[in-house]
């Protein structure tokens, strides 16, 4: 199946800036983000890369290696929108010279979104795409055959 990228849209989109204004925080989780609703045309879709910058020491990307390649796949069906769960970049740090952290490796992170955090996100897209029916479809980190995808449950 030939799938479409879907990550031209988010680039650039979540760099943080001290102005920054998140759709939620979650000081218990350490978590901070955004709510993403971009509208796409009815297809096959996948996540296959993930790549992390941070600022620390200068500014740093991180991603996943080649043999560490994954793909998650969702698709999209006409007249309808698509929820596809929690995506969180996650960096694995561990203690290096101070005060500079190692990084150990990169991970993405998928879970279920509660209604609640489903309704956040519905609010942010365009009014054309909120009245179309939303069809529920957590990624699945089974399906991405890769050591950096794991499910992560979120109560």
């Amino acid at each position: 199946m030939n799938y479409k990228s879907v990550t031209e849209p988010f680039e650039g989109a979540i760099k943080s800036r001290p102005d920054t204004k998140y759709d939620f925080v979650d000081r218990d989780r350490h978590e901070k983000g955004y709510h993403f609703c971009i509208p796409f045309v009815p297809g096959d879709y996948e996540f296959f890369n993930l790549i992390l910058h941070t600022y620390f020491g200068g500014g740093t990307d991180f991603g996943p290696r080649k043999h560490e390649a994954f793909s998650l796949p969702f698709s999209l069906k006409p007249g309808e929108a698509v929820h596809i769960g929690r995506l969180k970049a996650w960096l694995d740090t561990r203690s290096g010279l101070a005060p500079m952290p190692q990084f150990n490796s990169i991970a993405l992170l998928t879970s279920e979104a509660p209604p609640a955090l489903r309704e956040a996100a519905r609010a942010k897209c365009e009014p054309a795409v909120q009245s179309k029916p939303v069809r529920y479809a957590p990624l699945q980190a089974s399906v991405a055959n890769s050591p950096r995808v794991r499910h992560e449950s979120v109560q």
